[in-house]
């Protein structure tokens, strides 16, 4: 269970049925738009792909404090968990040790791994920065190439536009997690945008059920802790953008055969860590009625 602090205050306003639009113009005005099936924007409609969105509303509503309690509620879609306490996602009954058959983007940009290529689904990526998710159930390399064999998913961030201002993200909950974000973003000029973010978690993790030798562990003892940093720049049809992840889940590892044993022997402990740094360049070029290269 996680708990929110917020402030604000809503106020109820009369309803005049005789100045809301027809049911086709509410219809149309809640069309959402995905990029994730073409890699341009499209309406769900008119998308060549299945595409699951999950929006921000969905994201606050049910209380989802991570990427894998998104992919829970998608039907089509299983979650597991690996013997080192990561979670691995089936698309369709594709089972991957290290989540290599699912292509993960954040806005349109790939976000995987350096060493396995395996998307992280955790505490990876946060989700107090997310617009929407997009959710395609099914092969995706004809678009995308490598990784995206049994899906994709598109993580939305806000634009800057859309943040206008700075945001402030506290959390606190069970498994003694505290997160702490703050975000920004504001224009510059007519053509220009920044935006950045900086955000950090604490977290006691679930820990192994085994130890590698197959004896019982210590659980609810193995600490996590993830930061997470980025800003981009927008000038015209250009981005300039930096992310980086630093992430450490810690194991302890003490056989619990008899109560000798954890008395007289000290734990061991071994750490998974992650480090990703991720930068690219984009610039859009209109190419009239043949669309943007």
């Amino acid at each position: 269970m996680t708990f929110l602090l917020a402030f604000g205050a809503a106020f109820a306003q009369p309803i005049n049925p005789f100045l809301e639009g027809s049911e086709t113009d509410i219809f149309r005005a809640e069309r959402q738009v995905v990029t994730v099936a073409s890699r341009y924007a499209q309406t769900v409609e008119q998308a060549p792909s299945l595409v699951s969105v999950i929006s921000a509303d969905d994201i606050h509503q049910m209380g989802f404090r991570t990427l894998t309690d998104v992919l829970r509620t998608i039907p089509g879609v299983y979650i597991s968990v690996s013997k080192e306490s990561r979670s691995l996602a089936w698309f369709r009954g594709t089972v991957s040790a290290d989540n290599n058959k699912i292509l993960l983007l954040v806005d349109g940009v790939p976000w995987y791994d350096g060493v396995y290529t395996h998307a992280w689904i955790d505490e990876y990526v946060p989700l107090y920065n997310v617009r929407q998710i997009e959710v395609i159930k099914g092969p995706g390399s004809a678009v995308y190439g490598t990784n995206a064999f049994a899906g994709v998913i598109n993580v939305v961030t806000y634009s800057a536009e859309e943040l206008s201002g700075s945001h402030l993200h506290v959390s606190v909950g069970s498994q003694a997690r505290a997160e702490v974000a703050v975000i920004t973003g504001a224009k510059i000029g007519e053509n220009a945008s920044v935006k950045a973010f900086a955000r950090a978690l604490d977290m006691r993790g679930d820990g192994l059920s085994t130890t590698p030798k197959g004896e019982p562990n210590i659980v609810a003892s193995n600490p996590k802790r993830a930061v997470n940093g980025g800003i981009e720049f927008n000038v015209h049809n250009t981005t300039l953008r930096y992310d980086f992840i630093d992430f450490t889940h810690t194991y302890f590892v003490n056989p619990q055969f008899d109560i000798w044993s954890v008395l007289l022997e000290s734990s061991d402990e071994f750490n998974l860590n992650y480090r990703n740094d991720f930068f690219y360049l984009r610039s859009d070029i209109s190419l009239g009625l043949m669309g943007t290269f």
